[in-house]
């Protein structure tokens, strides 16, 4: 019985710690325009830092559109011309 009771305590120990784990991982970074270029200069590679930049024009565009919706499709295909 002391056993199975030891064995329940890790257990849930080690469950605790794995979820404290993950929450750091997905612990949410708030990007904003000012910190912007400084987090984009913690990539490594261009590659990365490029895909860093289409993703985040991408969400801004997705986020603002409903206030000029006309202005934001506008914008949204000039960057996708240039993506390309």
């Amino acid at each position: 019985m002391q056993n199975e009771l030891n064995l329940l305590v890790q257990n849930v120990t080690l469950t605790e710690q794995y979820y404290e784990d993950i929450a750091e991982l997905m612990n949410p970074r708030e990007v904003t325009y000012d910190n912007f270029l400084g987090y984009a200069a913690k990539f490594k590679t261009e590659r990365s830092r490029t895909a860093l930049v289409k993703n985040k024009a991408r969400q801004i565009i997705k986020e603002f559109a409903p206030t000029n919706p006309v202005y934001y499709e506008k914008l949204r295909e000039r960057l996708e011309k240039i993506i390309e």
